[in-house]
């Protein structure tokens, strides 16, 4: 049987993936979508503009977040943590020792809230940032 690689997509959506972070369809969405719903609530038409001009400051505090605590913890990333828990608990008690995948779960918590409480010390700098 011939095996062959499919063809890379060549598009300009391809390139715009390839060069942005991973989630940037889903946070420009989101961010679009807050602005078009909050510009339809009546109270908020008179603020157009400060919302408008704050949208984008929180969507930057939290990438800056983000790639902050990937920039200052490159070894200790939650996915990498959780893929060594589910490994070692999965390998079963004969190769790891209960006390090991315990560790390994409790290491792999505090690296998602230590992550959690990064990205919202960004994200609250921003917002009071102007």
């Amino acid at each position: 049987m011939d095996e062959t690689k499919p063809a890379a997509p060549s598009g300009i959506m391809a390139k715009l993936d390839s060069a942005l972070p991973r989630m940037w369809k889903e946070w420009l969405i989101t961010a679009l979508l807050i602005v078009v719903l909050l510009f339809f609530v009546g109270s908020a038409i008179d603020r157009v503009g400060v919302i408008i001009g704050k949208v984008p400051l929180l969507t930057i505090g939290g990438l800056l977040g983000y790639y902050g605590d990937r920039g200052l913890f490159p070894y200790a990333r939650p996915g990498d943590l959780q893929n060594a828990w589910i490994d070692a608990r999965n390998a079963g008690f004969a190769a790891f020792p209960e006390s090991e995948i315990a560790l390994l779960a409790n290491a792999f918590n505090t690296a998602c809230i230590r992550r959690a409480i990064i990205v919202a010390a960004c994200v609250l700098g921003a917002a009071l940032a102007a």
